[in-house]
């Protein structure tokens, strides 16, 4: 699932990480670090600072253009308000370093996976660096199996008790993440964890995600 999310979308493994030197003289993991915390505290403008002027993202490999990436409030497309309503909650749990990128292995879980029993998914995310120091790329990548819990279930359960609303929620099988889409698919996994036995999962409050930046 891209999100923004799959694109866009905590603070970043629940961490402040300190201001760290800008440009070469920073490794490239202390900016990409300072950039994510400071996304994570909403202060777009100085993470902006740390970005070439027209940086470019990409999912799983870097190939062709790519498409522009924008960070804060009006970013992230319509997966930003389903990450935001399924509290999206990214961990990194290890930092590499090449020659002209940071990349930060991520855990993220959400209530779209708890929902399906989905369990945990690993993303990688590539930050790359110009001449300058500046953050000029990002590469998202999968890691690993993408287990689909019980989705099959509940897609069959929804089609043959709602298949209205299934089909308007995942027309041709794929999630529409459109509008009030979040709302209405918690609401009908709910049904179907009710009717089935299990504990509904319903919303909490929760800090908008920095999943995908």
């Amino acid at each position: 699932m891209k999100s923004a999310t799959l694109l866009f979308s905590v603070a970043v493994a629940f961490v402040t990480f300190p201001a760290c030197a800008s440009g070469a003289a920073a490794s490239k993991i202390e900016r990409a670090r300072q950039f994510r915390a400071l996304v994570a505290k909403q202060d777009y403008d100085a993470a902006r600072a740390l970005m070439a002027e027209h940086p470019r993202r990409w999912w799983d490999a870097r190939e062709g253009e790519g498409s522009p990436w924008k960070i804060g409030p009006d970013a992230g497309g319509p997966w930003k308000h389903w990450d935001e309503h399924f509290h999206s909650t990214p961990a990194v749990v290890r930092w590499t370093e090449g020659s002209d990128s940071a990349t930060a292995l991520i855990h993220e879980s959400n209530d779209y996976y708890r929902l399906l029993e989905r369990g945990t998914m690993t993303n990688e995310l590539v930050y790359s660096f110009d001449g300058d120091g500046k953050i000029e790329g990002l590469v998202i990548r999968s890691v690993g199996e993408r287990p689909q819990g019980r989705t099959a279930e509940f897609v069959a359960w929804a089609k043959k008790n709602d298949p209205r609303e299934i089909g308007e929620l995942m027309p041709d099988g794929e999630i529409d993440p459109r509008g009030d889409h979040a709302e209405r698919f918690r609401r009908l996994a709910n049904r179907w964890r009710r009717a089935t036995g299990r504990e509904p999962i319903e919303s909490s409050a929760s800090s908008p995600s920095a999943a995908h930046v």
